[in-house]
């Protein structure tokens, strides 16, 4: 391998490390500006929110944030084990997290309402993946995350099945 493609896949490593770290701050800050610049624009996203559901373009996804961003508050996000594997033109990121929310409305109210909050503040660990391509909604070569998946972890203190 030439020390030019290395550089090359090293720096798609980073760009893809980069849109990741660009998703964790926008949470952080509830940007749903900067979220919308991390991910593929128009119907091609994809993304599986940690509340279980799917949801289809960027639209959707800022809809959800919009929704939610009234009446949750993020105080706190969290990466570990962080992996991330480029391909030619695709690239995705495994990571473990957590994401600690404070609830802004009353008990009962709002998207407080859905959510177990204990003293108003709630913290999810997950594992997460980025998937990201190097095409733009407009097919221009940008790197760009394609789709994201949350899956909540187990409880502290249950086994995995068949290795506990």
């Amino acid at each position: 391998m030439s020390k030019e493609a290395s550089s090359t896949e090293e720096q798609d490593r980073q760009e893809v490390l980069r849109l990741h770290n660009d998703w964790l701050e926008a949470n952080r800050q509830q940007n749903t500006p900067m979220m919308r610049q991390t991910f593929v624009g128009g119907d091609k996203f994809r993304g599986i929110n940690l509340n279980g559901f799917a949801y289809d373009g960027i639209e959707e996804w800022a809809r959800l944030w919009d929704t939610f961003n009234p009446d949750l508050k993020v105080t706190e996000v969290l990466d570990s084990n962080v992996q991330v594997i480029v391909r030619g033109d695709v690239g995705w990121v495994t990571y473990e997290a957590t994401i600690t929310l404070k609830s802004l409305g009353q008990q009962g109210e709002g998207i407080a309402a859905a959510l177990e909050f204990e003293h108003k503040n709630l913290t999810v660990g997950f594992f997460g993946t980025d998937i990201c391509v190097r095409e733009d909604d407009q097919g221009r070569p940008v790197w760009k995350m394609w789709r994201f998946h949350g899956s909540p972890k187990a409880p502290p203190g249950v086994g995995r099945p068949a290795f506990s």
